[in-house]
């Protein structure tokens, strides 16, 4: 209904009667005979001029009006941010997301990799918060480039990309990456070693492991050790102790709508749960990490359950993890509250909304 509503009233290239009857018919087939006649009436009375029609009154209905946002995120984000607020989120999530670009130096520095974007017809821009991230433009088909096969570079948007300068792990060293994923994290955790050390890879997604070794062939890291396992299995953390520990805990995602606008209009996320597996989660790798270490909480996520209510949980549950500030050096110093913890916004970093804040073991 979404679909067709757009095409019919905002795009001149489908006829009217094309949009509606593929919307009538995919209903029809994912819904049944009831809810194809009701798509096929709605559609059958909608005109250009309802474009022009007067916006609500109710201010939390007009702010999901204007700004595209379910209107149970638009009242979330008003109660957490202040109306004003909210509506510069809501539009910022409307912008088409940079392709954002981290350069890797275990293939080449960075003028190499600067010149070979520039001889493909990339139009490169440096990043605003992360030293080796960069903007890419009017590059055709980024990933079928030689600068991409080659390795030169990876995507990764800088609110992730400070995660683990964060992080701040140093060559030698044993890091965890307790939900790795694909790797994005992990390889940059390598970079910033030298590929010197290991970092130890968990997932419970062999798929995920499987792309996570592909980017480390391509981007020339050996380091990385993939071990399919869940984190709160018994034997997970069998045999590991780390000196710097990564938790980028599964989460609501409402950080990233840039990217994935298909998120807004699923059912809304059970925070709550998931707030109570990010718990889990940390508790569980806090226990490989070795005295003296360093660990990151990490979601990319803005809500206030998801971010400095964990900080708080963390602060009563695992008092041998003490909150640290960011190190002094470079753009996080500038980027962290009060509490040491950094919260990240698209409406005011130009980056996916992030939260992340850093502990240091006492024991």
């Amino acid at each position: 209904l979404r679909l067709a509503a757009y095409q019919v009233l905002l795009l001149d290239r489908v006829p009217a009667y094309a949009a509606v009857n593929d919307a009538v018919e995919a209903t029809r087939l994912g819904r049944g005979k009831d809810a194809a006649g009701f798509v096929n009436a709605v559609l059958r009375k909608l005109r250009p001029e309802h474009l022009d029609a007067e916006l609500p009154d109710a201010p939390m209905i007009r702010l999901a009006v204007t700004t595209a946002l379910p209107t149970w995120l638009a009242k979330r984000w008003a109660r957490q941010l202040g109306p004003e607020q909210a509506h510069d989120l809501g539009v910022a999530l409307l912008e088409r997301a940079p392709l954002t670009a981290r350069l890797n130096p275990l293939r080449g520095d960075r003028e190499a990799a600067l010149a070979g974007l520039e001889a493909e017809g990339a139009t490169v821009e440096p990043g605003r918060w992360a030293p080796d991230a960069v903007s890419l433009s009017d590059l055709v088909d980024p990933f079928s480039s030689g600068s991409y096969l080659e390795g030169r570079w990876t995507v990764q948007d800088e609110a992730a990309q400070l995660a683990t300068l964060l992080l701040a792990p140093e060559p030698g060293m044993t890091v965890l990456d307790a939900c790795a994923g694909v790797g994005g994290k992990a390889t940059h955790l390598a970079a910033v070693m030298e590929d010197r050390g290991q970092v130890i890879c968990l997932d419970r997604s062999e798929r995920k492991l499987e792309l996570l070794l592909e980017h480390c062939r391509r981007l020339g890291v050996s380091c990385c050790q993939a071990r399919h396992t869940d984190l709160l299995a018994p034997s997970a953390l069998e045999g590991i102790q780390a000196q710097r520990v990564l938790v980028d805990a599964p989460c609501s995602g409402l950080g990233v709508l840039r990217r994935h606008p298909e998120l807004k209009w699923r059912d809304p996320p059970d925070i709550q749960a998931l707030a109570r597996l990010q718990r889990e989660l940390l508790e569980r790798a806090a226990s490989a990490l070795a005295p003296g270490g360093e660990l990151v909480y990490a979601v990319c996520t803005t809500t206030m359950e998801e971010g400095p209510d964990q900080l708080a949980w963390a602060r009563e549950a695992l008092p041998f993890l003490r909150p640290a500030p960011p190190p002094p050096r470079g753009p996080l110093a500038s980027l962290a509250g009060p509490d040491g913890a950094v919260a990240l916004w698209p409406h005011r970093h130009g980056c996916d909304g992030f939260y992340m804040a850093r502990f240091i073991n006492q024991r």
